[in-house]
């Protein structure tokens, strides 16, 4: 049998095991979970592992819970709900039952693009769910910063790995070895965020040590993720947290500076180190296979002043040059789509199962048409139109205000979302139920801390 099966069975079913746990013990089920999804890699590279025909292993847990929501629903508590957001519910019932028209006078066919685009649905329904039935003390605060402690350790120790691995086969990922995000990248980001709202409840309350461990892991985790976007999602919600006293303010300024330059640094050495390990030994043995078939000698001297030549950091010289061209690339299969817009498409979108088509992935050997691009606006735009992108925007920000009643910390984790669409289609991105579950229950066990703080002062 395949490993790669393997390997996903054995989650998957850890996955069964701990939401069927679920019935009998919610804090067990919920920490047992989340450690699972902290340490497992849920990155586009390995979803070999971790997937199997678009089905998560993550996936069998929520349609336990689902099966448990449904089993203990109050019809009351749901018309209530209802009631609330009629407006709203009614919206997404007209938008879907659109796209299921669509689906049949287009007479789109029913395979994986198509189940794909449920993706972002069952992203938002998962999440409802969770928020709907967790809302008690089964995770603490101290419980989280356990997992988090845990997590980090695995996720930095399995990036070093990887690296001095190298164990990938596409092209891309091993050209880009030194970078590494999954969802455990966003969960470190909005740990810096929280944390800078919170500090004096987590410092009140657990282990300086751990505390510094958790912060310097977050910081290196976002480095190690590389991606520019991360730059303004996280220095924007800085600026505008606590108060902006002239102490703060060059607080502020030492440590924007610092991850500037740590990003930067890291953006220059860590390739530097790949070639060093990997890029020149490639060289060698292209000469040496060049010089054993006798072919051209300009092609092995041309090899050979490669190798002379050493290691040149483009992506250090690249990393803010060139942007349109860049943009053009990252947003280019969009343009199709863009260059004949209807006013109904702008308006309604192309609809559902809408791909895009990636040139590049040819060469690695994947297939070229894609549910998304790396934006989270143009893919919904182009797909479901302006109609569309505001629903789905309204669905988060409901989600958000409904989650997050602290107002610093509900409008920075806004923002840092919001910074982040700009480049990376979170809603189908295999880690965003990871991100999206922690911080769920990172707002919950704050909340929960602050109320048994209060009561010991009373």
């Amino acid at each position: 049998m395949d490993l790669n099966l393997i390997f996903y069975l054995l989650v998957s079913g850890l996955s069964i095991l701990f939401g069927s746990l679920f019935f009998y013990n919610k804090k067990i089920s919920l920490i047992s979970f989340f450690s699972l999804l902290m340490i497992l890699p849920t990155s586009d590279q390995f979803m070999k592992l971790t997937s199997l025909s678009g089905v998560y292993f993550y996936d069998y847990y929520f349609f336990i819970l689902l099966f448990y929501y449904f089993k203990n629903i109050d019809l009351e508590k749901i018309n209530l709900i209802f009631q609330k957001n009629k407006k709203l519910i009614f919206a997404i019932t007209l938008f879907v039952f659109y796209q299921i028209i669509i689906i049949f006078t287009n007479n789109i066919e029913f395979d994986k693009y198509l189940l794909k685009d449920f993706r972002p649905i069952i992203l938002i329904s998962s999440i409802f769910i969770l928020f709907d039935l967790v809302k008690k003390d089964y995770i603490t605060l101290k419980n989280l910063l356990t997992i988090l402690f845990l997590g980090f350790s695995v996720k930095l120790l399995f990036f070093s790995a990887v690296f001095l691995t190298n164990p990938l086969e596409d092209p891309f990922y091993q050209k880009y070895l030194y970078k590494y995000r999954d969802g455990v990248t966003y969960i470190a980001a909005l740990f810096l965020i929280i944390y800078a709202v919170q500090k004096d409840l987590f410092i009140s309350n657990f282990s300086r040590k751990i505390l510094y461990f958790l912060m310097v892991s977050s910081f290196l985790i976002v480095i190690i993720s590389n991606l520019r976007i991360y730059l303004p999602a996280l220095i924007i919600p800085y600026l505008f947290i606590n108060n902006n006293s002239a102490k703060n303010i060059l607080k502020k300024a030492l440590i924007i500076s610092l991850y500037i330059g740590a990003f930067l640094s890291y953006s220059y050495y860590m390739p530097k180190f790949q070639y060093e390990l990997y890029g020149k030994e490639k060289i060698v043995e292209r000469i040496k296979e060049l010089e054993d078939r006798k072919l051209s000698q300009v092609r092995i001297n041309k090899e050979k002043a490669i190798l002379d030549r050493g290691y040149v950091p483009t992506r250090y010289q690249t990393l803010f040059r060139k942007i349109k061209n860049q943009l053009e690339k990252r947003f280019g299969p969009s343009f199709y789509y863009l260059d004949k817009l209807s006013l109904l498409e702008v308006a309604l979108g192309n609809g559902i199962a809408t791909t895009f088509t990636i040139p590049f992935f040819n060469y690695r050997k994947l297939d070229p048409k894609l549910n998304k691009i790396d934006s989270l606006y143009l893919t919904h735009f182009i797909k479901y139109g302006l109609v569309g992108l505001f629903i789905f925007l309204l669905i988060f920000y409901k989600l958000f205000t409904v989650m997050i009643k602290d107002n610093k910390i509900r409008y920075a984790i806004i923002s840092l979302y919001l910074i982040i669409g700009f480049m990376n289609a979170i809603t189908y991105q295999p880690g965003t139920i990871v991100h999206l579950t922690f911080l769920h229950l990172i707002i919950l066990a704050t909340v929960n801390e602050e109320k048994k703080q209060k009561l010991l002062q009373n």
